[in-house]
């Protein structure tokens, strides 16, 4: 099977909760995609242990959910450089400073609860359930460091992608976007590049 994506949770509607946007379900083959060299990565299995996990792996049913739901942009979040550390070339190397909003970290418990509720009700035995902590151990789509609004004091581009102090400077990567979403941003971003540079201005040389 691979990975599937499941869109259910987008948007919430529930009156129960404050959360509204959500996010979106993968659901994962664990054979397929657990593949040993990750297992030694992640449980830190060997030898005999490491087969005996294949082998359930491959034999016995189950599939792995997870969720991976809006990002909340924080002021503390940054990239600076290191004081004391260079890459072989001599430049100081990027430290990055990374943790997850409240609002992340509910949502994640809210959208796990909600799938495993799906899941037992359907028959399924749920053998692990971890929600995002405030660290954040993998990888993410990095937004909002040269932020998009109408508002200069509170942002650094116009609606254009262009800087609101530098004229006919536009940035086009993740930056603009004030919030990171549920998914890749790539296509977002090829998107909003055809956008942006159809409506880019460029004054004609006259030739002598």
């Amino acid at each position: 099977m691979g990975s599937l994506q499941l869109r259910d949770l987008y948007t919430i509607d529930d009156p129960q909760s404050d959360l509204r946007k959500g996010g979106k379900f993968s659901i994962y083959d664990p054979y397929t995609t657990g593949t040993p060299i990750s297992l030694v990565d992640r449980t830190g299995l060997w030898g005999d242990a490491l087969v005996d996990r294949t082998l359930e792996l491959r034999n016995q049913p189950g599939a792995g959910f997870s969720f991976t739901g809006e990002a909340m942009p924080r002021y503390e979040n940054r990239v600076t450089l290191d004081p004391d550390v260079t890459d072989p070339w001599g430049i100081p190397v990027a430290r990055t400073y990374y943790q997850h909003h409240a609002y992340d970290i509910e949502l994640s418990k809210y959208a796990l609860n909600k799938i495993a509720g799906v899941l037992t009700k359907a028959g399924a035995k749920i053998t692990k359930q971890k929600a995002q902590g405030v660290d954040n151990a993998g990888y993410g789509h990095n937004h909002g460091t040269l932020r998009l609004g109408t508002d200069p004091q509170k942002s650094v581009l116009n609606t254009q992608c262009e800087s609101h102090t530098v004229k006919g400077l536009h940035v086009l990567d993740c930056a603009w976007m004030p919030t990171s979403g549920a998914s890749n941003p790539s296509l977002t971003l090829i998107a909003n590049a055809y956008r942006v540079c159809d409506g880019i201005q460029i004054p004609t040389l006259q030739l002598p």
